[in-house]
């Protein structure tokens, strides 16, 4: 796998909120999600490795599966798109329980002509997702204001 960036931000907030608020998918990524307008989660039961989300992104249909849970602590959503696959992986941790650091960590891995397009695809994915921690804390900290 291939970096394309890490991004952190703090948020002043018990990591058990900031959890509960990143880990329900289904309602909460089109506020911080670029361009995902509508995620639901394909697979029943509660979020574990190998729960699958399909979401609808800039006109297309596409799916996203969990391939690291570790609850209250890391999940990686993968995305495989012909011979490129991305992973965005979330971690979260706590030092104190008014403040909770939340990293994402975005790496590819291209295969066959893909990998011509690759450097391409990265910037792209770089441009469009490297605010996406500061849009989550964003959200999260405007979760009680009414959607309109």
């Amino acid at each position: 796998m291939s970096q394309i960036f890490t991004e952190t931000v703090t948020i002043n907030a018990p990591l058990e909120e900031v959890w509960n608020y990143f880990i329900n998918l289904e309602e909460n990524a089109p506020n911080w999600m670029k361009g995902i307008q509508e995620m639901e989660k394909e697979t029943t039961g509660e979020i574990h490795q190998g729960t699958n989300y399909l979401f609808h992104a800039r006109g297309k249909r596409h799916s996203s599966t969990v391939t690291e849970f570790v609850p209250k602590a890391k999940v990686t959503l993968t995305s495989v798109q012909g011979n490129f696959q991305a992973d965005y992986t979330y971690s979260f941790s706590s030092e104190n329980t008014d403040y909770t650091k939340l990293t994402l960590n975005a790496s590819c891995d291209a295969r066959g002509m893909s990998r011509v397009f690759s450097p391409v695809i990265k910037m792209a994915i770089k441009k469009s997702d490297r605010d996406q921690v500061n849009l989550f804390k964003e959200a999260f900290l405007n979760r009680d204001q009414v959607r309109t």
